[in-house]
């Protein structure tokens, strides 16, 4: 058979040779390295892989193994042997991915950098990429980057899923109390269930595609994680929002106060510039990325939103001394805010004014809300008024029916009940 696992030292009690230890009823099987004399075996192997040669010549001696792990063991370094042995009988033998500098590029820490380029090859203004980049460097490499991809089993994604749901809590030699006090670093804080489903849905799609690239074989087993029911959004109404401005900060008011009342996107409002403002109105054009890089708007629409007098005339006065170009909001420094300043900014008045929803809720989600609730409350006063009713509950209840109600027509014109389902 091709190959063997030999040593380079010498008995340490006699200085003789160490000599092959084989099976008792099946000779071409060894078992170990011993000296005959001492009984002694060595304390480090290497793989004779100078018989496995293909095009590209011969691995040579290997002495370590996929992780860069010396072989301590007759074991460690036998199943090595039987894993190139393999390769060869199935005719897919490639010396490259033995030799030392091969196999350092085939850890996760490397080939993961050819799936985030084909991400940027893909969508090169997308945050995709950056959103995967930080998943593998905070999440993925700490646990799984120094492993060989090839070797990627079932119980290393287990361990990466164990490793997930334990993250944030308690650092070592951080009382729980202080760590929950203290604002987490990135990649320190808990990971919601959400999150480490989307971790794991990320880092699965980059071993697909290096099967594809067939740099892996197979994809091992990843554990089944159902998307976690999204909990009710609680959005605030004028009065809220009226108490959470009085504690923004002078140089950030008029930001917030305008995506309040437009709903825009916070990445897309800081990127607004003074000539966007026109005709009693803002122009939403670009956005921002996460790295503060300039791009199109997210679904990649120009639109203008109209604002109140008021604020449209303290915008304009604020840009008086600004060119065309300069932006319109900026921080204290004088530069252009980020999205991170931004909701840390509300997060902090929003605490000192007892009201905990985030920027994007209060903002997008409250200013649509709002609007369907005035909607709604104009839409039952005018069937109130219709019915001449004195109280809405009455036209509710008895009069106004859901369209699944309605009866429906056949062909030859004549009215059919309702379906059960639709009931």
């Amino acid at each position: 058979m091709l190959g063997s696992v030999r040593t380079k030292e010498k008995c340490p009690v006699c200085g003789g040779e160490f000599e092959e230890v084989r099976h008792p009823n099946r000779r071409q099987k060894i078992l170990d390295l011993e000296c005959a004399g001492c009984l002694t075996n060595p304390r480090r192997y290497f793989v004779d892989a100078r018989a496995f040669k293909d095009s590209a010549g011969s691995p040579g001696r290997i002495f370590t193994d996929s992780n860069g792990n010396a072989f301590d063991s007759f074991d460690s370094a036998m199943r090595t042997l039987e894993a190139m042995r393999r390769e060869v009988d199935e005719h897919r033998f490639d010396s490259t991915r033995w030799k030392k500098d091969a196999r350092q590029k085939l850890l996760l820490s490397e080939v993961c950098k050819g799936w985030l380029d084909s991400l940027k090859r893909a969508n090169p203004d997308g945050d995709y990429r950056l959103h995967q980049e930080t998943c593998l460097r905070l999440h993925v490499l700490p646990v799984l980057g120094e492993m060989d991809v090839r070797h990627f089993r079932g119980f290393d994604i287990q361990k990466l899923h164990k490793a997930l749901l334990e993250k944030g809590r308690e650092p070592d030699g951080t009382p729980k109390e202080e760590f929950q006090r203290r604002k987490p670093g990135p990649g320190e804080g808990p990971l919601s269930a959400n999150s480490v489903r989307d971790i794991l849905r990320g880092f699965k799609s980059c071993l697909k595609w290096l099967q594809k690239q067939e740099v892996i074989e197979r994809i091992p087993t990843f554990p089944s994680t159902s998307p976690v029911p999204r909990t009710d959004v609680r959005w605030l109404n004028p009065a809220d929002q009226a108490s959470v401005l009085e504690h923004i900060p002078e140089y950030a008011r008029l930001l917030i106060e305008t995506m309040i009342e437009t709903g825009v996107r916070p990445g897309s409002m800081i990127a607004a510039k003074a000539r966007d403002l026109e005709d009693g109105g803002i122009r939403i054009e670009r956005a921002f990325t996460r790295k503060r890089m300039l791009k199109e708007t997210k679904t990649g629409v120009t639109s203008w939103k109209a604002l109140s007098s008021s604020l449209y005339a303290r915008l304009v006065a604020s840009t008086r001394d600004k060119l065309p170009d300069a932006w319109l909001f900026t921080n204290s420094q004088g530069g252009p805010f980020t999205t991170n300043l931004a909701s840390e900014i509300w997060r902090d008045a929003a605490r000192e004014a007892k009201v905990n929803v985030c920027l994007y809720v209060s903002i997008r989600h409250s200013r649509v809300s709002q609007k369907r609730r005035d909607l709604e409350r104009k839409m039952a006063d005018e069937m109130r008024q219709e019915l001449d009713h004195a109280r809405f509950e009455t036209t509710r209840k008895h009069y106004a029916r859901d369209e699944r109600d309605a009866f429906r027509r056949r062909k030859d014109g004549t009215d059919v009940a309702p379906r059960s389902e639709d009931k």
